[in-house]
């Protein structure tokens, strides 16, 4: 008798993901929560089945690349960015506050509150229906979905969506025309950025001169860095502040962890540095006495500060690439020298085959994304190692933090001697 075959790898995923989706729904149910739904109630996950979570999207992920096969999978590749091409049309043309929040509206009603056709806004729109962004509940009538609500109601998303899509979408399509351009280049102002732009300047020299444009860019950056992924907490547990005295945050902005710090640390005075157009207003507005200090200072150029124990330098230096990010750091050497710290804290990737390729995915493409606007990258513990080295050959990685839930890892740099 011929033994039943073996499962292979597609039934054990699908497998996984019975095993897992039932568990999901179960605490669903236990917490008194909705199962998800794409056009109505909410999607509020509670925190304890994020694991859960990440489980099923993982295994569906390699599902589908399995299921598809190579050729279906690279014609999907080479294709995607059609849904960025719908969603910036919804964007730019505010589509979702044209559309009631209940009910629905015809696409020939639609077309008389915007500048678009009828025809257009039926391609664009069943386009983006099909990743369930607004749905046709009646043949020739438009409604919300959840995604499409958030296009409404989350301003702070919508940035986020809108600079992804103006900004960080032409550069990502000009990035491999400017590695053409400009073989290896470490500089700021040879990527993708300067071809979609038409000019040399640098991508921060550019919003500088165009106030709308830059405080769009930086409530995207707060969208992401409000979260709590991002928190300051979890610098704040990775290192022994309480045990140190004075603290300079090279290119720390508007001083929001500095503050943080001082707060947790009575005994921690900061300094933070940044350009004078981002810290003008609050070295106006502080005290002598105040513990949180401000200060115009170029973090290439020389380190003015030379009594602090701890240099830190937080989610800098993937803006940048290794020569600009070695110039930056080479300005802490003096301080090290006499004992101070470095501490980083910044994305440090996995060890490349240690996380599954959905996990990876986003960290890789963000690594993308800083070469395609300034030629910037992410980097793991030996692109660190490489990029200290190649400051002074003296600069160890004395420690190495991942603090459970953070987007950044903490990397203490000291100078043996």
């Amino acid at each position: 008798m011929n033994k039943p075959p073996v499962p292979g790898r597609i039934v054990e995923l699908a497998r996984r993901i019975a095993t897992q989706s039932e568990a999901f729904e179960r605490r669903l149910s236990e917490h008194n929560l909705q199962c998800p739904s794409f056009t109505s109630g909410s999607y509020d996950i509670p925190p304890n089945l994020a694991d859960t979570q990440h489980i099923i999207l993982e295994a569906a992920d390699e599902l589908t690349a399995l299921v598809q096969g190579p050729r279906s999978m690279l014609a999907t590749f080479a294709t995607e960015h059609n849904k960025a091409t719908s969603l910036h049309a919804i964007i730019r043309f505010s589509l979702a506050h044209h559309v009631p929040l209940q009910g629905s509206i015809s696409f020939t009603s639609l077309s008389t509150l915007t500048s678009l056709s009828t025809r257009t806004l039926t391609q664009l729109l069943r386009h983006a229906m099909t990743y369930r962004i607004f749905h046709e509940p009646t043949r020739g009538l438009v409604a919300h979905t959840l995604a499409s609500k958030l296009l409404l109601t989350d301003q702070n998303f919508v940035n986020f969506i809108r600079v992804a899509l103006d900004e960080l979408l032409p550069s990502a399509a000009n990035m491999v025309a400017a590695m053409q351009k400009w073989p290896e280049s470490q500089h700021p102002h040879e990527a993708g950025f300067q071809l979609a732009n038409g000019t040399r300047d640098p991508i921060f020299e550019v919003l500088d001169k165009d106030p709308e444009r830059a405080e769009r860019f930086a409530l995207s950056m707060r969208g992401f860095l409000d979260s709590e992924a991002f928190s300051a907490r979890h610098l704040g547990g990775a290192y022994p502040w309480g045990e140190r005295r004075k603290v300079v945050d090279v290119g720390g902005s508007s001083g929001t962890v500095a503050r943080h710090l001082a707060d947790w640390f009575p005994a921690l005075r900061c300094v933070v540095q940044d350009l004078p157009q981002t810290v003008g207003s609050s070295i106006a507005e502080s005290a002598p006495e105040d513990r949180v200090q401000f200060m115009a200072h170029d973090m290439f150029g020389e380190q003015p500060v030379v009594d602090a124990d701890v240099y830190l330098i937080r989610f800098v230096l993937h803006d940048w690439s290794d020569e600009y990010a070695a110039r930056i750091i080479r300005r802490v050497v003096p301080m090290l020298e006499k004992g101070a710290e470095l501490v980083i804290n910044d994305t440090c990737l996995p060890e490349y085959g240690t996380k599954s390729a959905y996990e990876q995915r986003f960290l890789r493409a963000t690594s993308l994304t800083m070469r395609a606007i300034q030629n910037g990258r992410e980097r793991d513990l030996e692109d660190w190692k490489n990029l200290l080295s190649r400051v002074d050959e003296r600069l160890v990685v004395k420690d190495l933090v991942r603090p459970e839930g953070s987007a950044l890892a903490v990397l203490v740099v000291v100078l043996q001697m």
